[in-house]
């Protein structure tokens, strides 16, 4: 379902580029980042799998209509698409953030099934 989600993402990024919605694309830039980051850090050995083929082959596409799209500009000129904000997630720090934030909230659901709250 994750990929399909992902996929599906990937058709409404093609077509906000298309009609130049370069801030709906930004946010489903973002989406589709946040996606690909979840599933990468929470399915272990994902890359030796067919999901993670699949996977690699969407973010591929994904890398390419951005890469286009973010073309068309001079390179002294930046792009909203080619922060390195919109990937904070890929740098260590991102990471430790996510990998942190799971932590937190696994130990709050364990207090909580400790205490018999769900």
């Amino acid at each position: 379902m994750a990929l399909d989600r992902l996929d599906d993402r990937r058709s409404a990024l093609r077509a906000a580029l298309k009609n130049n919605r370069i801030l709906v694309a930004k946010d489903i830039l973002i989406e589709i980042y946040d996606i690909d980051s979840a599933l990468r850090a929470r399915i272990e050995r994902l890359d030796e799998s067919a999901w993670g083929e699949r996977l690699n082959g969407l973010m591929t596409e994904i890398a390419a209509l951005v890469e286009a799209e973010v073309s068309r500009f001079p390179d002294t000129v930046g792009h909203v698409l080619g922060s390195r904000s919109l990937r904070c997630h890929q740098t260590m720090a991102g990471r430790l953030i996510g990998r942190g934030r799971d932590a937190i909230s696994d130990a709050a659901s364990r207090c909580m099934k400790l205490l018999g709250r769900r």
